[in-house]
């Protein structure tokens, strides 16, 4: 089982065993005031299931708590206690506890967002706005094991910035920031909607790629290469715009590696294979130090 899988699991655990608790509480009220027949004293306990219906699920849950409670008050109060001067102040009670209730169940509601956007960010690259290395092992190991599981395939690719040290020499750090910007929108278009893109390295990227074997992950990977060395990026006043060269490795499993290591081994093992080509009609134009585009 995967950790997805594993997630996924202790999620709907944690959610089934708030649930339990909610009705346990609406239980115990209402057991209470059955075995008792006094209804004045017990169904302010009915608060209880209520607010923790609103903090476990917000506005929604607090809803239906609330119907089940006032269900269980109509199925188990004694004949004629609903009628009359208790039965208005039962009903004025069980409005406090609504209001109280929405209340919880918003500000809760607000907390969990705000929880789930703090999550979300901490894994995304601020430079980039694609998920950190981290992140990217991660889902890596995560994306073999679900293959491995069902027999399927999975590609990665690893984009080498070829011309970054350079760009930053002679353009500085705030240009090299637009490049890396610029040339994740390139990559965020040109992969396949299922592709998981993220920062592999300082200076390169990666490219999770489910069901994808090797011809497939040639053919993006060529894709990749051809439009990242044609995009253009910002450069100076002597040389307004500048081409950054790309090396790009693909590997598949199970048909080139069996596991995580060997397939993050036989990329690394390509891109030291491969150098970066300034003559070839790919990379026409990119940039070399002390060169000017006319």
């Amino acid at each position: 089982m995967d950790s997805a899988t594993t997630e996924s699991s202790a999620s709907v655990g944690f959610r089934l065993w708030r649930v339990l608790v909610v009705g346990a509480a609406i239980l115990f009220a209402t057991l209470l005031i059955g075995l008792t027949g006094d209804i004045g004293l017990y169904w302010p306990l009915y608060v209880i299931p209520v607010i923790l219906a609103a903090v476990f699920f917000h506005v929604p849950g607090l809803v239906l708590a609330a119907a089940a409670c006032g269900g269980a008050v109509a199925l188990v109060a004694p004949s004629g206690a609903l009628s009359g001067s208790g039965g208005v102040q039962i009903l004025v009670g069980f409005a406090a506890i609504l209001v109280a209730g929405s209340t919880v169940g918003v500000s809760s509601s607000r907390s969990s967002r705000h929880a789930i956007a703090l999550e979300q960010a901490s894994f995304r690259d601020e430079e980039t706005g694609l998920y950190k290395p981290t992140y990217m092992r991660r889902r890596l190991i995560e994306e073999v094991r679900r293959a491995q599981r069902h027999d399927v395939a999975v590609g990665l690719l690893v984009v080498r910035l070829d011309g970054l040290a350079v760009f930053r020499e002679t353009f500085g750090a705030y240009k090299t920031g637009l490049l890396m910007e610029h040339l994740a929108d390139v990559l965020r278009i040109t992969v396949r909607d299922t592709d998981v893109v993220g920062r592999y390295g300082p200076e390169s990227f990666g490219v999770i790629m489910p069901f994808a074997g090797p011809a497939e992950a040639i053919l993006v990977a060529d894709r990749v290469r051809i439009a990242a060395c044609e995009a253009e990026f910002e450069g100076d006043v002597l040389q307004p715009s500048a081409h950054c060269p790309v090396s790009v490795a693909a590997v598949a499993l199970p048909a080139e590696a069996s596991t995580v290591e060997e397939l993050v081994a036989i990329a690394a093992d390509r891109l030291a294979d491969t150098a970066p080509d300034f003559d070839s009609p790919k990379t026409a134009g990119s940039f070399r130090l002390g060169e000017v585009r006319p």
